[in-house]
């Protein structure tokens, strides 16, 4: 059992990937994905945070927050679909559970501490479920990496 905070994520539209974000139902922000570029933005207790990409090969994002970054995260290898996040001095693996499969794990080592999953086949709603020690602005970030991948699924598969 994961203990943790739990996270659902609802698409803004159903053609967008933009998303809210709720923590125990209550609003927390708005994921506002750019459509080119993987970029997003999006604020938090008054507090603007702003993920940008970089590079190719492999992809890095940036969490920043006025113009600092607090988080980044880099692709785990050209033909794996997950990251290796850090996050000041923690280091954190998001990877698929399985091949061809929309759900993800969060890992600290080898232990599995947190998770990332559609609420069903399709859809695009998600619950997500991380340690409450990790700080709510990068938790969002993790947030947007899974829908990153599951968006960069979809445009592979022509939907």
């Amino acid at each position: 059992m994961i203990a943790g905070a739990a996270l659902r994520i609802v698409p803004v539209r159903w053609h967008s990937w933009d998303a809210h974000v709720l923590e125990e139902d209550r609003p927390v922000c708005t994921i506002d994905v750019a459509g080119v570029r993987d970029r997003a933005r999006f604020t938090l207790a008054g507090e603007s945070y702003e993920i940008v990409s970089a590079g190719i090969l492999p992809r890095r994002f940036r969490l920043e927050r006025d113009g600092r970054v607090v988080a980044s995260a880099e692709r785990s290898g050209l033909w794996r679909r997950g990251f290796e996040v850090s996050a000041g001095d923690r280091s954190l693996a998001f990877r698929p559970t399985a091949l061809l499969r929309r759900r993800f794990q969060l890992l600290h080592g080898d232990r599995v501490v947190g998770h990332f999953a559609p609420d069903g086949w399709l859809t695009r709603r998600a619950r997500a479920m991380f340690p409450a020690d990790i700080p709510l602005p990068i938790r969002i970030f993790i947030v947007f990496l899974g829908l990153t991948l599951w968006r960069r699924a979809a445009r592979a598969a022509g939907s």
